[in-house]
């Protein structure tokens, strides 16, 4: 959520990376059905970019401590979502009637039993928490944090920024590989 203050298009980088996501699922879903992605994190990605410019004028108009707040709290309130019960203070909670699951919502957070997915990550609990990333990045952006918690700019982590959706694509088949070749090695 940091990011998507800088960016030139959410829209383009949401469908963009949404679109890696569904093929992701494909792959999966053809190559290893037993580890198949149904909505990881490339899917929540995506659609949380295309959310975020969605929402992006209504955010710029509220107060952003206000919104931190709100957001970190609807964050702990849905985090146990999937187990079936919304978390209060003081280990109180709210269950959710088993009804409200089913597979074609799992992208909202309420997956249907037997659901199951290798990368998972619902829109409820973590798109509030994209959000806290971007009203922080918007506290940056507009320097209205504490003084001392500015960041200056970062050359390296500039450089790894723009260049973290190949890294990412990457890195799972590097692991892969490197297993595929280092395992028959090892002697267990």
């Amino acid at each position: 959520g940091f990011c998507c203050l800088y960016s030139k298009s959410n829209i383009k980088r949401g469908v963009k990376v949404f679109l890696l996501g569904l093929g992701i699922t494909v792959v999966t879903v053809v190559f290893i059905p037993s580890q198949a992605i149904y909505f990881g994190i490339l899917h929540f990605m995506g659609v949380s970019m295309l959310l975020f410019e969605a929402v992006k004028r209504w955010l710029d108009k509220r107060n952003p401590y206000i919104m931190l707040f709100v957001f970190t709290a609807v964050f702990f309130l849905t985090f146990r979502m999937r187990m079936g019960y919304l978390a209060l203070p003081f280990g109180a909670r709210i269950e959710i009637p088993s009804g409200a699951y089913h597979f074609w919502l799992a992208p909202l957070g309420l997956p249907g039993a037997g659901f199951a997915s290798s990368d998972y990550f619902p829109l409820l609990p973590w798109f509030t928490l994209f959000l806290v990333g971007a009203m922080l990045g918007a506290m940056v952006q507009n320097r209205t944090l504490p003084a001392g918690l500015h960041i200056t700019r970062s050359r390296a982590l500039s450089a790894v920024g723009k260049r973290s959706l190949p890294i990412y694509l990457l890195h799972q088949p590097l692991i892969y590989l490197l297993l595929w070749v280092v395992l028959p090695l090892i002697k267990v």
